[in-house]
């Protein structure tokens, strides 16, 4: 065989290896990702089996793993329910809805809360202060139990007015020590400007001090807010009823009957919005609660815990975070019975197109209205004759009447048969406009 055969042959048997080589790689690589492929579908299959193992362990809370211990009789006081046993296997959460009279029969039937509405029990006795439903879940590790219990309490005995306040012993037992500040273990630290009617809420820093501002709300306070004093929030509610027979979403009670709550509500629906009060906040315009919007409202609700603390303090300078603004929406007459920052179902806010029928009809009012000037003439006789016969005699208190007929022409609310002055008159539309809210 010849030099050139041989190296021809050496060659082929090369390239046939480096053949064989590459086909072995490709097979071995093929294996190695169907492996992996199989092993993370096995592996994720496990830890779905492993979740749904996990949900169905939460137990619901039963009558068999839960005792109550609370007054049954009719009574005007609050009541103060104890929990005697319960699964301590799991955290135990609740919630407390008040309810009115009228809604005792159907209160069980109520809309269901969400799991992070629910407060953790911290092993106190629950002050329930007029009828309610409570609702307890099983927790752990983040998980909820599917169903709720639901505990109905319908024998406190409604007591009429509720007022707003806090008595000068509640105040001062309430009160928190310095230290208690360094040892608190609460995320956050809420600050009330009584002044500039702002909330600020701070955070931790790295000394474990309360100085890093996270959070400004606008708010309303009143007559009776405290003015200075440190306390810890004592207890949530989803809906509270409150001064006047309204009610209050979200809740969080902060000393004696000074509270957290949104803008207050006719009754205990999302619908149902004091919305000339809405118009208010960033004024005092409360009895002494800390109004603030739903969304506000919530967020104290769900991110502080009870035991969190509040100070009261005045300043003109609102806050390290300015104070906010809330929008106006007393003229949205589409969706003015709700808040616009309500997150529940259903809010109109979410799809409105910006224009309301109200404003739209007081613009053709304004481009139709007769210029009140001393040059207009009187629009009506008998209300010329009127203004005469009032023994107006000067040139310029006759002017003044007619341009008050003028007005009253295009205002419907104000009284034509007493006031002869449009100042006066308007004023007295306002108080209307207000009592009727």
């Amino acid at each position: 065989m010849s030099r050139i055969s041989k190296l021809k042959q050496k060659r082929k048997i090369i390239l046939i290896t480096s053949i064989i080589i590459a086909i072995v790689t490709v097979v071995a690589v093929t294996i190695a990702t169907f492996a992996i492929k199989n092993k993370n579908t096995i592996e994720t299959s496990e830890v779905q089996e492993i979740e749904e193992i996990e949900v169905a362990k939460i137990a619901d809370v039963l009558d068999s793993n839960i005792q109550f211990d609370y007054n049954t009789e009719p009574t005007e006081e609050s009541i103060e329910l104890k929990i005697k046993e319960y699964d301590e296997s799991y955290n135990l959460y609740y919630c407390i809805k008040e309810i009115g009279q009228e809604e005792t029969e159907n209160a069980e039937n109520s809309e269901e809360i969400e799991d992070k509405e629910y407060i953790l029990y911290n092993g106190e006795p629950i002050s329930i202060e007029a009828n309610s439903v409570l609702s307890f879940k099983y927790e752990k590790d983040g998980i909820y139990s599917e169903k709720a219990y639901k505990l109905q309490i319908t024998n406190i005995i409604d007591k009429g007015e509720i007022k707003e306040g806090a008595t000068k012993e509640e105040l001062e037992k309430g009160k928190v020590e310095e230290k208690d500040k360094v040892n608190s273990t609460q995320p956050y630290y809420i600050r009330i400007n009584y002044t500039a009617n702002c909330v600020t809420i701070y955070k931790k820093d790295d000394n474990g001090n309360y100085t890093v501002p996270v959070k400004a709300m606008v708010c309303s306070t009143g007559t009776a807010t405290p003015t200075k004093g440190t306390y810890k929030t004592l207890n949530k509610y989803v809906w509270k009823q409150l001064n006047g027979g309204v009610w209050g979403q979200y809740s969080t009670r902060i000393v004696g009957h000074i509270l957290f709550h949104s803008v207050p509500y006719a009754s205990a629906n999302h619908n149902a919005l004091k919305y000339v009060a809405y118009d208010k906040l960033g004024t005092k315009a409360s009895a002494g609660c800390i109004r603030l919007t739903t969304a506000d409202a919530k967020w104290i609700y769900d991110n502080c815990g009870l035991g969190t603390m509040v100070e009261f303090y005045s300043d003109s300078n609102p806050g390290p975070l300015g104070k906010p603004s809330a929008r106006k929406i007393a003229s949205i007459v589409e969706c003015r019975d709700w808040d616009p920052t309500d997150p529940a179902p259903g809010n109109p806010w979410r799809t409105w197109n910006g224009v309301s029928t109200q404003t739209q009809q007081t613009q053709t009012k304004q481009n139709t209205t007769i210029p009140a000037n001393n040059n207009n003439k009187p629009q009506n006789t008998s209300i010329n004759t009127t203004n005469t016969n009032t023994g107006n005699t000067n040139t310029q208190n006759t002017n003044t009447n007619n341009t008050t007929a003028n007005t009253n022409t295009t205002n419907t609310n104000t009284n034509t048969g007493s006031n002869t002055n449009t100042t006066n008159n308007t004023n007295n539309t306002n108080v209307v406009n207000q009592t009727g809210e």
